[in-house]
């Protein structure tokens, strides 16, 4: 192998961390081609370029545009697809409309969100092109809806939030008395005090006086039945009619069988005087639906929104227990609800939506009990209270049911029932069509993947759209960090209740430290992690304990794919990288089907031929996927205790309503507002109204861009007490650009334990929010962000915040002491603490009756400063990677306490797949400006860092055929054997001629201290000749100490060699930093 070939088996070692590993020339080509090189240095070389994706190929899923494409493809015929409850709503709506006006609310996936972009696109089934107008909700709405139904015969639709309709009960009044035949479509959604989604009905509930007929529907099947039901009633009895249903139900896909324009221009024509009659008409047998045993003496009562498929399961596997649905709320039918309670019944238990502290006048109760009361009944009413009723088990029914027995309300959030035991849930699968299947995505938002789950679920289902199948997605869009995603899908099975799954995809490997993904995982499980590892050895410092021993316990199937190198090769946009997870889930999961057939018939792009590109990126994807064993020594790993959530909280993203007024405080005491985080998720949640951006470190003047660690490995001995390691960050997706020479600003965190234990002992809860002036705006982060990321806690105070403890201490003795510290007497035990590194948590402890305010803490702390280091790569050779070389500094205070440097302390730590804001440093480190001019380079240690590039830009122009001038590397360190950084890559660059020349200088390898100033004496006639006649350049990138010793070895050579005085040597030497071709860059 020659000298190339040695450079590049020289780079493989070093990333697969042993000097023992044997490579083939085949892995050698490989890398030479992923570089644009050839391995064989005396073959003619071209040029090499670096081709940096900035947008890409994005390819369009037709799985994005379900409602456009059920539009176009029904018009003749049924079709049965996998939906969401907003997807039929918003069809139907299209189909049986000449208007559609939407009134959004809080959710991000708000109804009618996908007919907006289609405003006179889509025509309904007369043939008419339907009118979509999106409203804004406020008091007195519905005028414009009003308006258009006075001039003339036009069937309107409006498609409103729960919160929306509220402000809609005034005029709904008047449509009621003008008998409008309008249809309202309500997605009952809201959130809790901690924005976690929830059904609510509480607005549906308030216009059951309003006249207008209320229907409730309880799936997404149902829900495409009713609203076809809401339209023909609207019609025949000339009255506006509600349909309200779950709105989460929108994270819901289930299969629905969907009907074609025809069918549906055939159900309007059926006829009916009665709500009864119509919904007979239409397949539902009366105003109430029953479910569960028919000789159940217990019958819960609820509105059918609430009762969800997981309630209904609930019933039915419980003896003695039934549910009666109440599909139409108003009007109310006594004698038909009397009528479908089975006969057996002895007690009615209403479930009714709140928090168990006026049950006994809900709504639904006071109907129920009329109609017992007036129907000469003998059943006794019971009321039932929790804000949602979807995580009621057969073990909580049968709880309930006795305790109903016995009481007239019951709390279902008591702790009787927080304490039921779950059993294991039964696994359902559908006759025919196989065993149930079942897999589980998780992505973070920003890496565009997101919608994997979805779309294969959708692209599974279309391969046989008879099975059964399910798709739940549960999105956090306020995880700090990025919104994190969790799709579970179900084939062949109508049931996500087992929570075992033969899948796992993880996109994003940080998030294995944030949950615990495997409590889903069946034995034997497939797991694909994405990132570039190729062995069990390389994952050991990526996964957690935890995860590694679990993974052995579940003999779990573990593969990895590079998804980001995929992506980037191809040309492709980032929002286009869920095609990648799509593509290897078809490859592991579905073995006979061709993977380019599925998926060509989903997606669509103009710039190239799809089936092409898919093809390219299957073979891609084929090569690339790495299966991975699990190492024996991870089944015997120690894990603490820590209790990971198996599930994100679903928070999803939310849209702002119109705010009424934003208070603005002038005291000048107002500049720090702390509150709960709650109100600082309201900002973002409300961006319009709060004129709120989400931006990355706004209180920071560079322009600062977020990477992610993909390498951290340490180049020290473990034994060794210096640790010094190497750091590589993925620059892809970030848009990070830099200059030879220059300086990588790493903001820093303070370490998270020890930021909780000060707020623990300082009484701040590390959840509140502050918001604080930033410029002419105003941010907002949590206390813990504060304290970790911002304020330099564990850092040295300067005379200001003594100052400021002594004017707030309430001890005169401390008060005193501090007073004297910042005095001129107290000079010298000042300097002696600022020597000693006290931080200001030390004099906060030392001096507890000074207790600060929050916002006096954040005036007087000085803020976390960015650490710059040297840029250790070139990003001709890493186009979308930047590297470091970093020394962990620790010490050890005269009283004994550890210290460590902060950023480095924050590097060190650091685990792959987190994320780093960085920013970027100009610097005059620069090579000459003509290749062939000479580069001297003297660094000690970490000093080593720019110099690393240096030698890799060198190497690039040579292999594009330029003529490059000599490189001569000074590198000093300890010994050989400890601290020889980089040392297999510097010897094959040697080897390869690019390096020409090399003066190591381990000074504790011999008796006598070598240092790098003795090496250059000893090539003082070629530094002279290359500096003088050559127009050389030359570096110094190291500690303060070695510069004088340094600029005698270059006089020693000029005054030598050079025939020239030592006065004039120095003098040339200044001249020389002036033209920039003597450079220190020494701390």
């Amino acid at each position: 192998m020659l000298a190339s070939a040695a450079l590049i088996t020289s780079l493989l070692k070093s990333q697969l961390g042993g000097k023992d590993i044997v490579l083939d020339d085949v892995a050698v080509e490989k890398v030479a081609a992923s570089l644009g090189l050839d391995s064989d240095a005396s073959s003619t070389t071209t040029a090499s370029q670096t081709t940096v994706v900035d947008a890409g190929v994005r390819l369009r899923s037709k799985l994005d545009n379900l409602v456009y494409n059920l539009v176009q493809e029904s018009m003749t015929e049924d079709k049965t697809r996998l939906l969401h409850i907003n997807h039929v709503i918003e069809y139907i709506s299209c189909a049986l409309s000449d208007m559609v006006f939407i009134y959004p609310g809080t959710s991000s996936t708000h109804l009618g969100q996908g007919l907006l972009p289609w405003d006179e696109s889509l025509d309904n089934i007369s043939g008419k092109s339907v009118k979509v107008v999106r409203m804004d909700t406020r008091d007195g709405a519905l005028h414009a809806v009003q308006g258009a139904l006075e001039h003339g015969d036009i069937q309107a639709t409006v498609l409103a939030s729960s919160q929306s309709l509220y402000s809609m009960l005034p005029m709904l009044h008047l449509l009621v008395g003008q008998q409008a035949p309008v249809v309202f479509h309500v997605a009952g959604h809201g959130i809790n005090g901690a924005l976690v989604s929830r059904t609510e009905l509480d607005a549906v509930v308030a216009a059951r006086q309003s006249g207008a007929v209320l229907l409730s529907s309880s799936s997404v099947q149902e829900a495409h039945d009713m609203a076809v039901v809401a339209r023909v009633i609207a019609q025949q009895l000339q009255a506006p009619v509600i349909h309200y249903f779950d709105g989460t139900l929108v994270n819901r896909f289930e299969k629905v069988n969907v009907c074609s324009y025809k069918k549906l221009a055939l159900r309007l024509q059926t006829g009916g005087s009665s709500v009864p009659s119509i919904l007979s008409q239409h397949g539902f047998s009366s105003s109430f639906g029953y479910f569960g045993s028919q000789n159940a003496e217990t019958v819960l009562v609820t509105l059918a929104a609430h009762a969800s498929s997981s309630l209904v399961r609930a019933v039915e596997s419980t003896p003695g227990v039934g549910l009666l649905s109440v599909r139409a709320y108003r009007p109310w039918q006594d004698d038909d609800f009397l009528h479908s309670v089975v006969p057996s019944a002895r007690q009615l238990v209403v479930l009714e939506q709140g928090d168990g502290l006026y049950a006994f006048n809900g709504a639904l109760y006071l109907d129920v009990a009329s109609a017992v009361r007036f129907g000469s009944s003998h059943l006794r009413v019971v009321t039932a209270q929790a804000p949602g009723f979807g995580h009621l088990t057969s073990a909580h029914l049968q709880v309930l049911a006795k305790r109903a027995s016995s009481a007239s309300f019951v709390d279902l959030l008591d702790d009787k029932f927080e304490e039921i035991e779950l059993g294991e849930p039964s696994v359902e699968t559908q006759a025919g069509h196989g065993s149930a299947f079942r897999a589980a995505y998780w992505d973070v938002e920003q890496d565009g993947t997101a919608v994997a789950g979805s779309h294969i679920a959708q692209l599974v289902h279309e391969q046989d759209p008879e099975q059964a199948g399910i798709c739940q997605i549960v999105h956090d869009g306020y995880r700090v960090g990025g919104g994190v995603t969790h799709t579970q899908i179900a084939c062949n099975t109508n049931d996500l209740a087992s929570n075992k799954v033969n899948y796992i995809g993880v996109h994003n490997i940080g998030l294995v430290n944030e949950y615990d993904i495997l409590a889903e995982a069946a034995q034997g499980a497939k797991v694909l992690l994405h990132g570039p590892w190729q062995h069990g050895d390389d994952l050991e410092s990526v996964l957690p304990n935890s995860f590694k021993l679990r993974m052995t316990q579940l003999d779990i199937d573990l593969y990895t794919l590079d998804a980001t190198q995929i992506v980037q090769e191809a040309g492709l946009h980032q929002q286009s990288a869920h095609v990648v997870d799509e593509l290897a889930f078809l490859l592991l999961n579905s073995p006979k089907v061709d993977p380019v057939d599925v998926l060509s018939a989903a997606y669509q792009d103009g710039k190239r031929d799809v089936n092409a590109l898919l093809a390219e990126l299957a073979g891609a994807v084929q090569s690339k996927l790495t299966r991975v064993a699990l190492l024996p020594p991870w089944t015997i790993l120690e894990t603490d205790d820590a209790v990971l959530p198996a599930l994100p909280l679903d928070r999803g993203d939310l849209t702002p309503p119109v705010a009424d007024d934003i208070e603005v405080q002038d005291d000048k005491h107002s500049q720090l507002n702390v509150a709960t985080w709650h109100k600082a998720a309201w900002q973002m949640m409300f961006k319009e109204a709060y004129h709120t951006d989400s931006l990355l470190r706004p209180d920071l003047h560079e322009n600062n861009y977020l990477v992610t660690l993909s390498v951290n490995r340490r180049l020290t001995p473990a034994t060794y007490d210096r640790n010094v390691f190497h750091l590589e960050f993925d620059t892809s997706a970030s848009g990070l650009k830099y200059e030879l020479g220059d300086a990588l600003g790493v903001h820093g965190h303070n370490d998270s334990d020890e930021v909780k234990q000060f707020l623990q002992w300082y009484g701040l809860d590390e959840t509140d929010v502050v918001t604080v002036p930033v410029g002419v705006h105003a941010g907002s982060r949590t206390v813990f962000q504060l304290f970790s990321q911002v304020l330099d806690i564990f850092g040295r105070p300067s005379k200001k915040f003594y100052e400021g403890l002594a004017t707030v201490a309430a001890d005169d003795k401390e008060k005193q002491q501090l007073e004297f510290l910042i005095s001129a007497e107290g000079k010298d035990a000042f300097k002696a603490r600022v020597e000693d590194t006290v931080t200001y948590e030390d004099l906060l402890h030392e001096f507890p009756s000074a207790r600060p305010s929050l916002e006096q803490l954040m005036a007087w702390v000085s803020p976390i400063k960015p650490r710059h280091y040297s840029i250790a790569s070139s990003q001709k050779m890493h186009g979308n990677s930047v590297h470091l070389l970093v020394v962990a500094v620790d010490w050890v205070n005269r009283a004994g306490k550890p210290r460590f440097g902060q950023c480095t302390r924050y590097l060190a730590n650091l685990a792959v797949g987190s994320q780093v804001t960085v920013s970027i440093k100009p610097s005059v480190m620069k090579l000459p400006p003509l290749d062939s001019q000479p580069v001297i380079m003297a660094g000690l240690g970490t000093g080593m860092a720019p110099f690393r590039a240096f030698i890799q830009e060198r190497y690039m122009a040579k292999q594009a055929g330029k003529q490059v001038g000599p490189v001569v590397l000074y590198f000093g360190s300890r010994n050989r054997s400890n601290e020889y950084l980089y040392g297999e890559e510097l010897e094959a660059y040697h080897q390869d001629g690019v390096l020409s020349h090399m003066g190591l200088a381990f000074s504790r390898d011999q008796k006598q201290k070598v240092y790098i100033q003795h090496k250059m004496k000893e090539d003082a006639a070629m530094l002279s000749d290359y500096l003088i006649n050559n127009n050389g350049h030359f570096y110094l990138c190291g500690p303060t100490w070695p510069v004088p010793d340094v600029k005698d070895a270059v006089v020693h050579g000029l005054t030598t060699f050079g025939s020239i005085q030592e006065a004039e040597a120095n003098a040339l030497i200044e001249e020389w930093k002036e033209k920039e071709r003597y450079i220190l860059e020494v701390y």
